[in-house]
């Protein structure tokens, strides 16, 4: 699989909170661990994969698969590994960023929307579901906080922005 697009520099920095939040929401999109230890384990190894691994939507995810047990949510977790329902509902929202003002080729929706129906081992499931769960953290922050700082365009704006809400 192809690697994710850099963010750019001025992207606004999480607060430790947020992270927090983000993991939260994360782990609620589906239930906890299961009984797939394979698949489990093969997500573990992707999600540690991801880089930069200090972005703090990296770290978000981190969070969240560790509390499921790293139980897949886009990805069924018997093989044939097909992408679930939920996996579809994300690639779709990223399909429509450009809804929210931002650009779907950031998230990589059509690389998404093409890996859906691609029939997959379970390390192509695992780097699915890892690339999924990143990008779509991705979107989750770039929609709440935005891309850019606007303070780094030039733009005179109160010292503290409240970012840790989600």
């Amino acid at each position: 699989m192809a690697t994710r697009v850099d963010r750019p520099a001025a992207a606004p920095a999480w607060t430790a909170a947020a992270v927090r939040r983000a993991a939260l929401t994360l782990v609620l999109l589906g239930a906890g661990p299961g009984a797939h230890a394979a698949i489990e384990t093969a997500v573990r190894e992707a999600i540690g994969t991801l880089h930069p691994p200090q972005a703090a939507s990296i770290q978000a995810v981190r969070q969240a698969w560790t509390a499921r047990g790293f139980a897949p949510v886009f990805v069924e977790a018997a093989p044939p590994h097909r992408a679930t329902p939920r996996a579809r509902d994300v690639v779709a929202a990223m399909s429509a960023a450009a809804d929210r003002g931002l650009d779907p080729r950031a998230y990589e929706a059509a690389r998404w929307r093409d890996a859906l129906d691609a029939p997959r081992d379970q390390l192509e499931a695992a780097r699915l579901e890892a690339g999924l769960a990143h990008a779509w953290a991705d979107l989750l922050a770039d929609a709440g906080f935005g891309r850019a700082d606007p303070r780094a365009l030039g733009y005179d704006l109160p010292a503290q922005r409240r970012r840790d809400r989600l």
